[in-house]
């Protein structure tokens, strides 16, 4: 699991600490950043829904369904 993860990591390394700009700085990087992502699996969603010939906002009900499920189904 850490080399999956390990590019994440490196990206979001570049959020400045909290101790820069009294946190502001880092508020705003976590929103960027957290943007940057939410668009790249959109990209890949509609590329998938392609694809698969599926309409793009089942697909995208779909990854959310499995995205908020599977930590409950590990935990459990």
């Amino acid at each position: 699991m850490h080399w999956m993860a390990l590019p994440w990591k490196v990206i979001f390394a570049i959020i400045p600490p909290v101790q820069v700009c009294g946190g502001w700085l880092t508020y705003f990087g976590g929103i960027v950043m957290t943007a940057g992502v939410t668009f790249l699996i959109s990209e890949i969603a509609t590329a998938c829904a392609c694809i698969l010939n599926i309409h793009s906002g089942i697909l995208a009900i779909t990854i959310i369904a499995i995205a908020f499920s599977l930590p409950d189904l590990c935990a459990s």
